[in-house]
């Protein structure tokens, strides 16, 4: 199955809605508030892929992405992750990602994830 193929880019989630530019459709200012919108977009299937990409600290609890890649999935939507920090996360005696694998697989989505190390060092 391909997905994202001759998609169009709908919405886009800011945290800082000052950055929100005329074409962002949602802007949230909490977690809370974005998950509401991930049910809501997966519930009335206006969006069919989720990416994320929030930044990340490897020495946090993975929150929010592990939140906002559980809920797209569990809405019924595929998710992309740039980041794969949320993955080295453990809950309840499972690793995180194979519960996210689990709940893709479950829902019949997939979830992909891919970053590089020191993917912002310019190569001359």
């Amino acid at each position: 199955e391909r997905i994202g193929a001759g998609g169009i880019l709908d919405a886009t989630l800011v945290r800082n809605t000052n950055e929100a530019t005329a074409s962002t459709a949602h802007a949230t200012t909490t977690s809370d508030d974005t998950i509401k919108l991930l049910n809501e977009l997966g519930k009335t299937q206006t969006a069919n892929i989720v990416v994320e990409a929030i930044p990340s600290n490897p020495k946090s609890d993975g929150e929010p992405a592990i939140s906002f890649i559980r809920t797209a999935l569990q809405a019924g939507m595929h998710v992309a992750s740039a980041n794969k920090c949320p993955l080295t996360h453990t809950r309840n005696d499972k690793e995180t990602y194979f519960e996210l694998q689990e709940i893709a697989k479950r829902n019949e989505k997939i979830y992909l994830h891919e970053s590089a190390v020191m993917d912002g060092v310019p190569i001359f």
